[in-house]
């Protein structure tokens, strides 16, 4: 729909196919939540910021919690914006955040990704971090039913059964109102050159795509590299949200005392 044209959406062709699939997004992979009434505007000018943490620490604090190294990640985004939002005054109960998620099959060649993208309603208010990274931990999980990676299979195909107005409506949906990104990709081991230079870490910046903000982590060398995109029409005051963001890391990696690691 262009800029200004106050017409309804497409509204895709009726088939019980299609019915379906768009009843499983409303509920399943575009669920209800408000965006935070802080990180309501947005700008053409960004931010990046950058950290780094020993992989292995990460790794341990999500343990630590009952879930992943993810689940550390995101675990620590939470802790970040809970604390970026009472600095200002806010309680913000949950955060719409996406996620990429894998829908690669027994089929797909071993190089390469198969990824779609889901929406989560992830809390923010009151828990700590050991919480946070569980509730990180259920939530995936609920995503990655066979029912769901169907549907987001069937909605991340370049050529799919399902009618074109029905993909661009679960998208639309998903990314708009959006406050945060989160992607945690596959990293490399270590030892690359360039121009005959050692490559000391590889840090992501990923696009905002309509959000306040896009944090990315990969890991090279046996450390988590992150680099965090934001909107400073979102984040009036982003240097307190780099802040606030290692902040949220120290918080999560000191579920792991033993591997004493901190965010720098």
């Amino acid at each position: 729909m262009a800029p200004g044209d106050r017409s309804r959406p497409e509204t895709p062709p009726a088939d019980p196919l299609t019915d379906r699939v768009l009843s499983f997004a409303r509920t399943t992979l575009v669920p209800p939540v408000p965006a935070s009434p802080l990180l309501r505007e947005r700008s053409r000018a960004m931010r990046f910021d950058a950290l780094e943490v020993p992989a292995e620490a990460l790794k341990a604090a999500g343990r630590a919690g009952g879930g992943t190294l993810n689940d550390a990640f995101v675990a620590a985004l939470m802790g970040a914006f809970e604390r970026y939002h009472r600095a200002f005054g806010v309680e913000l109960a949950a955060l719409p955040l996406v996620v990429p998620i894998s829908v690669r099959g027994r089929a797909d060649l071993p190089a390469g990704n198969r990824l779609a993208s889901t929406r989560l309603a992830m809390p923010v208010a009151g828990p700590g971090p050991a919480e946070r990274v569980a509730e990180s931990r259920r939530r995936v999980a609920r995503v990655r039913t066979p029912a769901t990676l169907r549907a987001l299979d069937l909605l991340s195909r370049p050529i799919t059964p399902l009618p074109g107005p029905l993909v661009r409506l679960v998208f639309t949906g998903m990314f708009r109102g959006n406050d945060l990104i989160a992607t945690n990709f596959r990293g490399l081991p270590g030892g690359l050159s360039l121009a005959g230079a050692r490559v000391l870490g590889i840090t992501p910046f990923p696009p905002l795509l309509r959000g306040a903000t896009s944090i990315a982590l990969t890991t090279y060398g046996g450390t988590c590299h992150i680099g965090a995109t934001l909107d400073t029409g979102a984040f009036t005051a982003p240097a307190a949200f780099a802040a606030c963001l290692r902040e949220g890391f120290a918080e999560v990696l000191a579920l792991a005392p033993r591997h004493a690691a901190t965010p720098r």
